[in-house]
């Protein structure tokens, strides 16, 4: 069983390298052999617990969201290992982990739960849920009078909680038995409601950058089932370098609240920050002169292989490229564009 991470928990670098770990220690890690999960998606990206009594809006509930796993097959590309069967999804989450130092595991004597079907998205649902995270911090007290139901109607009174926002993590088990399955872990945040004097700032969850544009030599880089006009179609081996980019929706790298309360000092502490996006470069043929790049890099080079693989047979090889980018607090966009790639040129 391999182990992939999608996480708000670590910072940009740790996430890339873990996400980037697969195939052949002698392979780009950017080029993509066997399934992957190069990102997992919420959207909305955060959940906010209502607030008894809140009626201004920036305090509204949030509490559903829809999980979206980003992954390559590579039967999707004609490469997949014979007997291989289409992926499978086993969707779980944690109420609390022990982190990368214990595997992501649950903190004993807590177990995964399972939700959200067996498919490529997931919805988790706040409601739905919220009576199983409670008897989870029932356990967890060690309470034997502690009543989940109890401790509901504590929460809708405004239970107090320390933390805030809650990093639950969701489990995505996907793959096949003949290929290889993955684990994809990530962290999705709760914004639990707060006593007054810890309350320091109205919950603003999360937004994802959004991706407005992939392009490749210029043309818009398309999803195979949507190729049209304008749309990159096809290379020969042994072409010049393409340029692959990216732009960004406006408003993408947002500005949040970084401070809280200060147990210290007992005070709220004021500190705001802006996001640093970093981008992840993929590719099925061929190398990107790139596997990571920062906002301040949104182009990459895609260098062709001067001859086809020597495992695949012409006269035309499917080529899929992918862009993810990240924001450092959870937040992930993905965009894939696929071509031909043809017979050299004399």
């Amino acid at each position: 069983m391999r182990l992939r991470l999608e996480t708000a928990l670590l910072g940009p670098v740790s996430a890339a390298l873990a996400l980037a770990a697969c195939g052949d220690d002698f392979d780009p890690k950017s080029l993509l052999k066997e399934y992957r999960v190069l990102g997992i998606q919420a959207e909305p990206a955060e959940l906010v617990v209502p607030i008894p009594g809140a009626t201004a809006p920036e305090d509204a509930p949030v509490t559903r969201t829809t999980l979206t796993a980003f992954d390559f097959d590579p039967a999707s590309v004609g490469a997949a290992a014979a007997g291989a069967a289409p992926p499978t999804y086993s969707w779980t989450f944690c109420t609390l982990s022990k982190g990368s130092q214990g595997e992501y595991g649950c903190v004993e004597p807590l177990e995964e739960h399972v939700f959200g079907g067996n498919g490529p998205s997931a919805v988790f649902d706040l409601v739905a849920q919220l009576p199983v995270l409670l008897a989870d911090f029932c356990t967890l007290s060690g309470a034997e009078d502690c009543d989940a139901a109890a401790a509901m109607a504590a929460m809708s009174g405004g239970l107090e909680s320390p933390i805030s926002p809650l990093p639950i993590q969701i489990r995505l088990r996907s793959g096949d038995p003949v290929s290889g399955q993955v684990d994809a872990v990530k962290t999705l945040n709760l914004y639990l409601p707060q006593s007054p004097e810890r309350a320091c700032f109205p919950p603003v969850p999360n937004q994802n950058p959004r991706i407005a544009a992939f392009k490749i030599g210029g043309l818009d880089a398309c999803p195979r089932a949507a190729r049209k006009e304008g749309c990159f179609l096809a290379a020969p081996a042994g072409s010049p370098l393409l340029t692959l980019s990216v732009e960004l929706e406006e408003g993408s790298t947002e500005r949040f609240q970084a401070g809280g309360y200060d147990e210290e000092t007992q005070a709220c502490v004021d500190v705001e920050a802006e996001e640093t996006l970093f981008f992840s470069w993929y590719t099925t043929i061929g190398e990107v002169e790139f596997s990571y790049t920062n906002a301040e890099t949104l182009e990459n080079r895609l260098e062709l292989p001067k001859s086809f693989p020597a495992d695949r047979n012409g006269p035309v090889l499917p080529v899929r490229v992918f862009v993810a980018v990240r924001d450092g607090r959870g937040g992930v966009d993905v965009r894939s564009g696929d071509f031909d790639l043809t017979e050299p040129t004399d």
